[in-house]
């Protein structure tokens, strides 16, 4: 099973029985309340700790070990194992695998040169910031 955490959704994919089902539910910006949003969910489908092998969380914002430790710690009656890695992460392990090659993840990012002109960076035309979708 994976969760990706992002702004405004969270996205979990289960692979059961040779097939990969989706689940989307609304994200708690603060990830501190991602353990009580994924307990509700396991309620709901009833999931449990003996029915889930692993589960691997990415998302926004963990880039130390200690950070990744402690979601970790509080989402570890969910599964058997639990995996928590950066958003970041998952990307680069999804596109490349183990292989010894570099990724670029680009989002709209504020032009910190000139914020009052709110736009992607690289952008020609003004627009909005991303809002986290």
């Amino acid at each position: 099973m994976g969760a990706d955490v992002g702004g405004t959704w969270i996205r979990i994919a289960v692979w059961a029985e040779h097939r990969v089902a989706t689940t989307i539910v609304p994200a708690d910006r603060d990830l501190q309340q991602l353990a009580s949003v994924l307990r509700a969910l396991w309620r709901r489908r009833r999931w449990s700790r003996r029915r889930v092998a692993a589960l691997v969380v990415a998302s926004r914002g963990l880039w130390t070990p200690a950070e990744r430790r402690i979601l970790a710690r509080a989402l570890r009656g969910l599964a058997a194992r639990v995996h928590v890695i950066s958003d970041a992460q998952a990307a680069l392990l999804g596109a490349l695998g183990k292989q010894p090659r570099c990724a670029a993840a680009v989002g709209h990012g504020i032009d910190r040169r000139r914020p009052q002109r709110a736009r992607p960076l690289g952008a020609r035309r003004r627009s909005r910031p991303d809002p986290g979708r």
